[in-house]
């Protein structure tokens, strides 16, 4: 006998089975069953701690930076979109894969405390996953059950909290966040009403401002490189830079001492506190790129977030140093300098929206402005104008960004655009920034609701809310907009609505403490935040998922072989541009130093001649014209082969292939010159306006010449009529040549936007190779349909008909009567030919093959001409009106295939001679046809 207990869990357990059996691809039992048996095996491991005092180990797992890798792909993992049983046993999976990493960080830190943290943290990740799958489990059995529904929604949040710990136990990511605190704890020295008057010359306040600033800007840039290296260095660059900060802050607070005028004062506590901002999303950056620097975009944000650090910099020391007119502009440039010189280290991703020969126009401008003011700062530094001498270097410094970051884009364009390498493409949404605006709110909401907050703080706090929501709820409006996962876009909708909900909120009580700084006033306002801050956070670690980022370019070696000399000029103008700045704010306190005039000259010389090689550089290398030449030299190779088959055909002594039938070199052929044919209008795309896809396309379009030429010499080798066989090799020959015709003027083009003068030769070179592409089509055609194969006609018509679904016609050039005017006469041309085509079939069978060939031909005209004119056509619902269709299915290779397409404008009485004629063709060929019917494409009624 069973008890009630008993019978309880068998009934529950048969239903589980009942529901996994009617949705398997629901099912999360063997997830759950999975993820338990990581979670037992895990426990024994932190259980048996011993093993932890051992070195062993750290030999089988490696260094922990390989561990690091590990892990995050986990996290990846687990936060992924999926069906729920695919997830399930995804999340099972990487849960095995994060007890490995998770034991070998452990096993590679020193500290046991921290080990111990590790582990414990991965276990909860581990027991959090199985309590989420089991909900998840239940919430399928219950779709309906709202607490169910909530308590799955509490058992998620809960494993996202697991898994930022178990993030944060990785070496290096607790010194930052350290850093982090460290700043947030010294920049509360801001906070304060007044500030105590300054105790020191104005002279030693400003040298120790400068020197902090030069110490932090360095220190920012030794967290940069530090995230290339190991964790170590990460944990010592973070601390190092909240100490300089520290300094800063200090430093600062001095001058701000040193104020005459209260806004004065306020103005630069501003600043500093822009300063700290700036400083925390660096540090949040570089935690970023070190925990997974393969991640899209990061080093560019890093880099920025650097840029930021700096630009801040340079506000205060322009703001604290009005009265040293020159010095103060070459400290600033120097800093930028030092800043956007990372642009130049391994530029995988693209820095700007610039195409290559916008980089080239950059360059050139930035190189005459540059010129011009290095000429102004060696004049004005002469006679002594110090404000026009700061004037120039800020003309120069900028100058010297724009050529660092058109260099830099350069050097990406030249890198993707080798054929061995891929490009990368934009996603979704770009999660650090989430990550960004998530701190930014954050300390904005502990600013409203700090005690110490003044009514210009607390504004200044509901200004950073109100502009980074904007942003997150804009950015979620255009995600939404481009996926077509329905569920990512309904929850981005709803995300944003939360946000913007909790915001507003928030503002409410805002008005209220700022008409009234009441305790009461400030409670409430702490309250709206946690609202607003706990959707932020959901919305931020929604848009981390790796479904929505972007995927960086992979550089093949050749590609970074071409970016070398644009990098190493970029460089070497960065480096000599340094050491004249240096020199010219020497020369501007001391005017009267011939040495120092002549090292300025020097570097004067070294910077113009790295201009020249980085412009020459860039001209050199630029994308597509190596690859052009490269097809050219293989296309002529083609062309004297097909030369000398030709040679042979004349003389009778053409060897015939035995190796491959007729029908199948047939086949080749056909196929070979319709990708041909396909790749026509992308060359010509490429050439005018898209440098970086030039390169890839004339690759292609070479690589299908040679199997072109062996196929076109096969089936002239087999086909016994001389007349015929000098055809197939001229028309070959001809195509080869219009090819490398559409080839010399692409490479003229290169992918100029502006050589509008190029663009002509591009269009008529692609409509001559059309041309030759469409004979070469009809011949085939001809000669298979002789033989009863219609395979490659029935490919052309369908391939037609399935180009009026997609995409955008080319751009029309004529009105929608002249449009109309070409559908009516192909239609009419289809209608005659069909009438001979029944007439023939009685009379003169051997004649039908020239004419199907002719009718696939005018159709694939009918459909480009109707594509055009349903572009200009109006009203709209006479764009969307397609002709109707006889269509014949017959068995063959793959399933059936239609055949033929019959306009409405086409009688009765001629669709119905159509389907006599092919049905008295199909007798000929090698398959009958099966059924034959009318379709309307809008309806799809017979």
């Amino acid at each position: 006998k069973a008890s009630p207990s008993i019978l309880e869990n068998g009934w529950e357990a048969r239903r589980e089975q009942c529901v996994d059996s009617l949705s398997p691809g629901l099912s999360l039992s063997p997830g759950l069953s999975s993820s338990n048996e990581v979670c037992r095996i895990f426990r024994s491991y932190t259980g048996a701690a011993h093993w932890l005092d051992s070195n062993t180990d750290v030999f089988l797992f490696g260094q922990g930076s390989i561990q690091t890798t590990f892990l995050v792909e986990s996290n990846r993992k687990c936060g992924g979109l999926s069906s729920p049983g695919v997830a399930a046993r995804e999340t099972a999976q990487a849960l095995k894969t994060l007890a490995q990493a998770a034991r070998g960080v452990a096993a590679s830190t020193s500290d046991p405390a921290a080990a111990h943290a590790m582990l414990d943290s991965a276990r909860d990740v581990m027991e959090g996953s199985a309590m989420l799958i089991q909900e998840a489990k239940q919430a399928l059995i219950a779709p309906g059950d709202a607490e169910s529904q909530q308590r799955l929604a509490q058992v998620a949040k809960a494993v996202s909290h697991s898994l930022n710990n178990c993030v944060n136990c990785l070496p290096g990511q607790k010194d930052v966040d350290v850093a982090l605190k460290s700043i947030g704890e010294s920049s509360k020295k801001l906070l304060v009403d007044s500030l105590p008057p300054s105790t020191k010359p104005f002279q030693e306040a400003q040298s120790e401002l400068n020197q902090a600033a030069a110490d932090l800007n360095q220190s920012a840039g030794e967290v940069v490189h530090a995230t290339r290296g190991q964790s170590g260095e990460l944990a010592a660059a973070s601390g190092k830079f909240s100490e300089d900060f520290d300094e800063f802050l200090d430093a600062g607070i001095e001058m701000a001492g040193q104020a005459q005028t209260k806004e004065d004062q306020i103005q630069v506590i501003g600043n500093l506190k822009n300063i700290s901002m700036a400083s925390s999303k660096l540090l949040l950056a570089a935690k970023s790129l070190s925990v997974d620097p393969g991640a899209p975009n990061a080093k560019n944000l890093l880099a920025a977030a650097a840029r930021a650090v700096t630009e801040s910099i340079n506000q205060l020391i322009t703001l604290c140093t009005q009265q040293a007119p020159g010095q103060k502009e070459c400290d600033n440039a120097l800093r930028e300098l030092e800043t956007v010189k990372g642009m130049l280290d391994n530029p995988n991703e693209p820095v700007s929206d610039l195409s290559y020969f916008d980089c080239i126009e950059s360059v050139m401008e930035n190189s005459k402005v540059l010129g011009e003011s290095m000429a102004g700062i060696s004049q004005n530094a002469k006679i002594g104008d110090l404000p026009a001498f700061g004037e120039c270097v800020g003309i120069a410094s900028k100058a010297l960004c724009g050529l660092t970051e058109a260099a830099a884009q350069a050097a990406y364009l030249v890198g993707i655009s080798d054929p061995n390498s891929q490009a990368g493409h934009q996603g979704l949404v770009d999660p650090i920034q989430f990550a960004r605006a998530n701190q930014a709110i954050q300390m904005a909401c502990q600013n409203l609701v700090d005690p110490g907050s003044s009514p210009s703080q607390v504004l200044s706090a509901a200004t950073i809310v109100a502009k980074h929501t904007s942003a997150l709820c804009n950015a979620c409006r255009i995600a939404s907009s481009k996926t077509a996962n329905p569920v990512a876009k309904r929850h981005f909708v709803q995300s944003a609505k939360e946000v913007a909900n909790s915001t507003a909120n928030l503002v409410k009580t805002i008005k209220a403490l700022d008409g009234d700084f009441s305790e009461d006033n400030r409670n409430k306002c702490r309250v709206a935040t946690a609202p607003l801050i706990e959707a932020v956070e959901n919305l931020t670690a929604f848009a981390s998922n790796p479904e929505f980022v972007s995927i960086p370019a992979q550089i093949s070696s050749e590609g970074s072989q071409a970016q070398e000399p644009i990098l190493v000029s970029a460089k070497t103008m960065l480096e000599s541009s340094s050491y004249l700045i240096r020199t010219a704010r020497s020369l501007a306190i001391n005017p009267k130093d011939p040495p120092t005039w002549s090292v300025l000259a020097g570097h004067s010389h070294t910077v113009s001649d790295s201009i020249k090689s980085l412009i020459t550089s860039i001209r050199d290398k630029a994308p597509g014209q190596r690859e052009c030449d490269y097809s050219i030299d293989g296309i002529n190779r083609c062309i004297r082969d097909i030369e000398q088959a030709s040679l042979a055909a004349v003389s009778q002594s053409l060897a015939t292939r035995d190796d491959i039938s007729v029908e199948a070199l047939q086949e080749q052929l056909t196929s070979v010159v319709q990708e041909i044919g396909h790749l026509i209008d992308p060359i010509a795309t490429a050439a005018r306006g898209e440098a970086a896809q030039l390169g890839h396309k004339v690759t292609q379009l070479a690589s299908y010449f040679e199997p072109l030429i062996l196929a076109a010499v096969g089936v002239a080798s087999k086909i016994l009529d001389h007349q015929q066989q000098m055809t197939v090799l001229d028309q070959t020959k001809t195509l080869a040549e219009s090819a490398l015709q559409m080839l010399y003027a692409a490479k003229e083009g290169g992918g100029n936007p502006k050589a509008q003068h190029t663009h002509d030769a591009i269009t008529e070179a692609a409509q001559l190779m059309k041309e030759a592409v469409d004979d070469i089509m009809v011949t085939l055609n001809e000669a298979a349909s002789e033989v009863g194969l219609v395979g490659g006609m029935v490919d052309a018509i369908a391939e037609a008909m399935s180009k009026l679904d997609e995409g955008t016609p080319p751009e029309p050039k004529g009105t929608f009567v002249d449009y109309q005017t070409t559908v009516v006469k192909y239609s009419k041309a289809i209608a005659v030919t069909a009438q001979e085509m029944m007439t023939k079939s009685v009379t003169n069978p051997e004649e039908l093959g020239g004419l199907a060939s002719q009718m696939t031909s005018d159709y694939g005209h009918l459909a480009l001409q109707g594509q055009m004119a349903a572009a200009t056509a109006e009203p709209e619902e006479v764009c969307h009106h397609k002709p109707l269709m006889c269509k014949y299915v017959y068995p063959g290779r793959g399933g059936s295939r239609s055949l033929a397409i019959v306009p409405q404008a086409a009688v009765p009485s001629q669709r119905f001679a159509l389907s006599a004629a092919f049905s008295a063709t199909s007798q000929r060929s090698l398959f009958s046809f099966k059924k034959k019917e009318i379709v309307d494409p809008v309806s799809h009624q017979c």
